[in-house]
């Protein structure tokens, strides 16, 4: 029988940009295009995911989303706070969700008919 998925219940909260702290470490960097492009996707749709903080307001994930939310002149974002995780596993989470992104392909047919 497989293991049950671990599912930690969080709260959706808002968060002034002021307040938040960027990872010094963090190895991922987004270019002025990017940023650009990002901020497009806010004015569209609204940030539609949540930024992952710890429990000091330090960014795990979504750098780049507050990054152009600040650049529209927004005060502040959608947050997931994620307090269970210890130093080690905040780096792991950080390095494997921006990794994740990368190893993904396009199925070309279903972009032809998604794009259509």
């Amino acid at each position: 029988m497989a293991a049950e998925p671990r599912v930690n219940a969080r709260i959706v909260e808002h968060t002034a940009i002021s307040a938040l702290k960027a990872y010094p470490g963090h190895a991922r960097r987004h270019s002025k295009t990017q940023i650009k492009k990002l901020g497009r996707s806010i004015a569209e749709f609204g940030i539609v995911l949540p930024v992952l903080i710890d429990e000091m307001n330090v960014i795990i994930a979504g750098h780049g989303i507050v990054e152009a939310a600040s650049s529209l002149g927004h005060d502040g974002v959608p947050t997931l706070r994620v307090g269970h995780l210890s130093e080690a596993q905040k780096q792991a989470l950080r390095l494997a969700l921006n990794r994740m992104t990368e190893d993904g392909i396009w199925d070309r047919s279903r972009l032809s008919l998604e794009m259509a």
